[in-house]
């Protein structure tokens, strides 16, 4: 065995990503005649599903040591935010469940009671449990380091899911719709909003096909960080959100929003799914600003014909840019949507599937 082999294997088992049964295996192995090179060393980690690549290349890069983040142990990267990074881990006690972790970017983090008054409002959502809301777990510090902790959901995201197939059949995007319904109406229920409805916030999951709705922890950032400044997609004052599926009240006091923010969100997530692309659509953010507040989107049954004409009716109830004008409580689109799906076969939930 070469010295950086020994060296690499040691550092893996005193960090705790190698225990010492796996560390003999690897030994005797090494053994058999071979001089293995760190390449060999983690195809045979990897090949065992002992060591993901992302955390191999933290150990050769000596970051073994952020790999984890209190009781939990860094899998792989999974995304970047404007609330900080977002990881696949594991539990390193009880029953060590893959969970997701968000690490919050330093900037959020700097006032101790803003952040206490956040893991209050954490408690708050964790205590939330409806089959349509991705659950969360925990939420603390390690040092400096604040972080949540999320139900893992092995799956793909609506974004996703059309940037990959297209548009999606009309049974296909108002059951998606309808199950996130549901999940509003539960959230409504609890006395709360989410503020941040969109196609990546809404996840699919593997192989049951149901809806789960993510991030309703994080949109309490608006009355934790009041007033801060940051980053996400566009921030003034209190507003914190994405665009192109804000209703237009969002812009401009959201001290006043209530639910039927979130269903203007799902009407223009309904009109993603069957268009391909968001209802406004700009350069940049004053561009959809403008498109929100003064224009109408493109007719959605010009773009797809195929649709039965009252989920156009709909969709442009739901995106009406008057408050009363949009249905009052989430279950009013269920109820809707369910009486149209019942006079079409059900969605199968294996099919298309994502393979990870």
């Amino acid at each position: 065995m070469s010295v950086a082999s020994a060296k690499t294997l040691y550092e893996l088992t005193r960090c705790g990503l190698l225990t010492h049964e796996q560390l003999a295996t690897l030994i005797r192995t090494c053994y058999w005649g071979q001089f293995p090179t760190t390449a060999f060393v983690q195809e045979m980690l990897r090949s065992r599903g002992w060591m993901t690549g992302y955390q191999f290349e933290k150990v050769m890069h000596g970051h073994a040591d952020g790999l984890r983040v209190g009781r939990y142990l860094i899998i792989e990267k999974l995304g970047e935010g404007g609330f900080g990074k977002v990881y696949r881990a594991r539990e390193t006690d009880g029953m060590q469940r893959e969970v997701t972790l968000k690490l919050m970017r330093k900037e959020l983090t700097q006032d101790p009671q803003v952040m206490q008054r956040f893991l209050r409002e954490m408690m708050v959502v964790g205590r939330l449990n409806h089959r349509h809301l991705v659950s969360g777990l925990d939420a603390s510090h390690q040092g400096k380091l604040w972080y949540l902790v999320l139900e893992y959901v092995r799956g793909i995201d609506l974004k996703h899911l059309v940037a990959r197939r297209g548009p999606l059949p009309w049974p296909e995007a108002c059951e998606y719709a309808r199950q996130a319904a549901d999940g509003l109406q539960y959230i409504l229920q609890s006395g709360l909003i989410h503020r941040d409805i969109k196609p990546a916030n809404l996840l699919r999951e593997d192989p049951t096909g149901t809806i789960k709705i993510l991030d309703l922890g994080l949109a309490k950032l608006e009355e934790v960080f009041s007033g801060r400044k940051t980053d996400a997609n566009i921030t003034t004052g209190l507003m914190i959100g994405t665009p192109e599926f804000m209703a237009p009240e969002q812009f401009e006091d959201a001290h006043t929003l209530d639910i039927r923010a979130d269903l203007y969100s799902l009407g223009c997530v309904l009109y993603f799914l069957l268009a391909g692309h968001p209802p406004f659509q700009g350069n940049n953010a004053v561009e959809v600003l403008q498109g929100v507040l003064e224009e109408t989107p493109p007719d959605l049954m010009h773009l797809r014909p195929d649709i039965p004409p009252q989920i156009g009716t709909l969709v442009n109830r739901m995106m009406s840019r008057r408050q009363t004008d949009r249905p009052t409580e989430p279950i009013e689109v269920s109820r809707f949507l369910k009486s149209i799906l019942s006079t079409v076969p059900p969605l199968d939930p294996s099919s298309d599937m994502v393979q990870l």
